[in-house]
């Protein structure tokens, strides 16, 4: 147990839990709390009231695995532990899924990561030039596509697979100048297989040499010979990897405001001032649209995906981090952190301190408004931590929220948006199961299913 002051607690684990295959696999036992752990803490913040401190450790029965200390974000400490060049670097084991399909600023370290580096560059250029695109025409094309047609009610089954289409349509039209609206459906369920099974460690394909998985093995290594041929293969997965955080927080958008009514004529308000029920949203009107942004910054505060719910960095060598005393007490102890030891920045812990966010598990949008500032509760500055800090500040952020603008302030324009429930299914059952965390490579809402229902125009109480 460490004996510092700071209250760092004990937990016992066996060497796969949480953050491993036999982790991620096991059910949650005393021994394996489990990868939701930290988001099922999140109520009340309990698990920081528990401890005492902005801090905690977990340590490993097996020696031979590093043990974990759990930060928060605006605990002093965490600047030096993501900073670029410290005594902790990021754990190439974390980072296996992200840099499958190429490098990209989450998952890898090096060069990248440099300001003056030629893809931060590049990307830089591309998102500034592809700002004055119409996404009105995107829009039309995408719900063309989708055969809505004039219909007054459509059901949604799966509203993540709309927005993951959405912002792949707009990625493509604006980066790569490409139109995929052609393009038929997706087999996601055979693409969601093959991914499990590729994630997999090579010992179990081995240790079940089917032919499935001898064909699998045969189409990673020649994937791998591709991508090490081909930059630019490489760079255009980095920035289709970079929409699926914009998509998972556009369908927690929708359903957040589907459960709350109010807020959404509020913000159907907002758009009509700005824009009307006939005119074209441009560049120039994204400031003005602020009611929409804010619904979407709250969600991203709610479900922090763009940076990642959880930044894992390794210690280089021994080193020491001063560490605050619990809350309430003045001061810092110097911890002494070994080699090897695993340091894990938990976003969704900072995202629900009520130091920085009053009643943080509500969803108010209002918390955005200039009005709602005070100098201990400034959510814009603690915004910017939910698209990274430092050299993986993610370099899309403007891009994603202008297209998220749109894409609502056009939506929410025409369409009212309601829960779809299941046969016998309650509101409440509906919101118990689709605010439930959906943690994949990013976090998530769970699957959801929504109604949109057409307005009739002229009257913003339709």
């Amino acid at each position: 147990m460490d004996s510092s002051s700071s209250r760092t607690s004990l937990v016992s684990e066996l060497h796969s839990a949480p953050y491993s295959f036999l982790g991620f696999t096991a059910p949650v036992t005393w021994w394996n709390p489990g990868l939701k752990f930290l988001w099922e803490g999140r109520k009340d913040h309990y698990l920081y009231k528990y401890f005492g401190s902005e801090n905690f450790s977990h340590y490993s029965m097996d020696i031979r695995r590093p043990s974990y200390r759990f930060l928060e974000p605006r605990c002093p400490a965490s600047n030096r532990v993501w900073s670029f060049r410290s005594d902790f670097e990021k754990p190439e084991e974390m980072s296996r899924a992200l840099l499958f399909w190429g490098d990209n600023l989450a998952g890898t370290d090096g060069e990248i990561l440099e300001e003056t580096s030629p893809y931060r560059k590049t990307l830089h250029s591309t998102i500034s030039s592809s700002m004055g695109k119409d996404r009105q025409s995107c829009m039309s094309r995408w719900r063309d596509a989708e055969g809505w047609g004039d219909k007054d009610t459509i059901d949604i089954e799966v509203v993540q697979k709309l927005t993951h289409k959405f912002t792949l349509l707009i990625i493509s039209t604006c980066g790569f100048g490409l139109d995929l609206t052609g393009l038929s459906r997706l087999p996601l369920r055979t693409v969601t297989r093959n991914m499990a099974v590729t994630f997999m460690p090579r010992w179990v394909h081995k240790l079940v040499p089917t032919t499935y998985f001898r064909e699998v093995d045969e189409a990673i290594n020649r994937d791998v010979q591709v991508h090490e041929s081909s930059s630019y293969i490489s760079q255009g997965s980095r920035s289709l990897w970079e929409r699926k955080p914009t998509a998972v927080t556009l369908a927690a958008a929708m359903i957040y405001l589907a459960l709350n009514p109010e807020i959404e004529k509020e913000v159907l308000q907002n758009i009509i001032e700005v824009v009307g029920w006939n005119g074209k949203p441009t560049f120039e009107d994204y400031g003005k649209l602020d009611k929409v942004l804010a619904v979407f910054l709250e969600v991203l505060r709610m479900y922090p995906c763009a940076s990642g719910h959880l930044m894992f960095r390794k210690a280089t060598k021994d080193t020491t981090l001063k560490l605050p005393r619990p809350v309430g007490e003045e001061g810092a102890d110097t911890i002494p952190i070994a080699k090897g030891t695993m340091m894990v920045i938990d976003m969704v812990g900072l995202q629900y301190n009520p130091r920085y966010f009053e009643d943080p598990e509500s969803f108010k949008p209002s918390r955005w408004s200039a009005s709602q500032r005070t100098p201990t509760r400034s959510p814009l500055s603690v915004s910017n931590v939910s698209y990274n800090l430092g050299p993986r500040e993610c370099i899309g952020r403007k891009f994603a929220t202008v297209e998220a603008v749109a894409l609502l302030a056009l939506l929410l324009r025409d369409f009212k948006i309601e829960p779809l429930l299941l046969n016998g299914e309650t509101l409440d059952a509906w919101k118990t199961r689709v605010l439930d965390a959906q943690l994949l490579i990013t976090l998530g809402v769970s699957n959801a299913s929504v109604r949109f229902v057409r307005r009739q125009k002229g009257t913003a109480s339709s």
